[in-house]
């Protein structure tokens, strides 16, 4: 809701949104980062949450809150379906509003996995963007590596010590070797830090903001 009240007071901003898993059907999901990809004329980045707090997860209705590794498992079925169903609806259409059956003509998508299982499922209207609207991924497990390596567009980290950030960097280099090998798909994502502004009205207030903030 905020991405779509930014974007139509501005031209050039994208805003990241945040994707949870957890929380929302990867077509409902799909269709609405089209929606606002195609109302924003291309602005739209998707930033995929896998888990979080525990006891936020918990609060949420997560079924998976306390299983780790599963979360990212439920997250390749996500990616795969919304990235299924955008492909399906790359079709010309004269107008939008041309025709109630809004995805007539589409492939639809068939899915049945582990967390999920669609019939006839299709996305519209398609993506601005060409595949579709980036994916930006985080998370320093092995199991997030893996996912990142095989969907990423962008891989995230915090504002980190360099050492910190290279070494990371050099993980998923790894991982997305063997995935190559594995596959024979070449993808190489493009890296990204996440960082926290603090705005003050002094500069004495904003550092005694951040100190307060770091001290819990």
């Amino acid at each position: 809701m905020l991405s779509s009240a930014i974007t139509s007071h501005t031209k050039i901003l994208k805003p990241l949104i945040a994707v949870r898993t957890c929380l929302i059907a990867p077509v409902l999901a799909a269709r609405m980062a089209a929606s606002l990809d195609y109302i924003s004329n291309g602005r739209a980045l998707l930033n995929i949450v896998k888990g979080g707090a525990t006891n936020d997860l918990k609060a949420t209705g997560d079924p998976l809150a306390n299983a780790h590794d599963e979360r990212y498992e439920r997250t390749v079925e996500f990616l795969q379906i919304i990235k299924g169903v955008w492909e399906n609806s790359r079709i010309e259409y004269q107008s939008i509003m041309a025709d109630t059956e809004t995805d007539q003509g589409q492939q639809k998508m068939n899915f049945k996995g582990t967390y999920y299982e669609l019939e006839e499922a299709a996305s519209f209207p398609p993506p601005v963007q060409s595949p579709h609207p980036p994916i930006y991924f985080a998370g320093s497990s092995p199991a997030a590596r893996k996912v990142a390596a095989e969907f990423a567009d962008v891989y995230l980290f915090w504002a980190e010590p360099l050492e910190w950030v290279e070494e990371q960097i050099k993980e998923l280099e790894h991982v997305r070797g063997q995935l190559s090998e594995q596959t024979g798909v070449k993808r190489r994502p493009r890296y990204g830090m996440r960082a926290q502004v603090l705005v003050r009205d002094t500069e004495e207030a904003a550092w005694k903001a951040a100190w307060q903030i770091i001290s819990k």
